[in-house]
């Protein structure tokens, strides 16, 4: 099952993620600790989470599982580069501009 889930409300809503579920979020460029520790506690759940960031269009897939033991309350915010640093091998990253060849 895919949820979109809207900024204002996905505070709100973390606590009625339900197992198994695949969330959708596309709004800002970085997710915040609420949001990382509900994947940390739903371990079966999975976030979608698109961004732009300086010229690059990034998407996380993000596993519940895959949080666990990555995350501190002493970080408030998760931006493009931690995410990719962290989900490497989930992580698609398309250039915003087609690459032109040099002739």
């Amino acid at each position: 099952m895919q949820a979109s889930i809207p900024m204002q409300n996905l505070r709100s809503r973390r606590s009625n993620i339900k197992g198994g579920d695949t969330h959708g979020f596309g709004l800002g460029t970085a997710l915040p600790y609420s949001v990382m520790k509900a994947l940390e506690n739903n371990p079966e759940d999975t976030l979608v989470f698109k961004c732009e960031f300086k010229g690059n269009r990034y998407t996380f897939t993000i596993h519940g599982a895959d949080v666990k033991g990555k995350i501190s309350p002493e970080i408030p915010w998760y931006g493009p580069y931690w995410l990719a640093q962290n989900f490497f091998s989930t992580t698609v990253i398309e250039p915003l501009e087609p690459v032109s060849s040099a002739k």
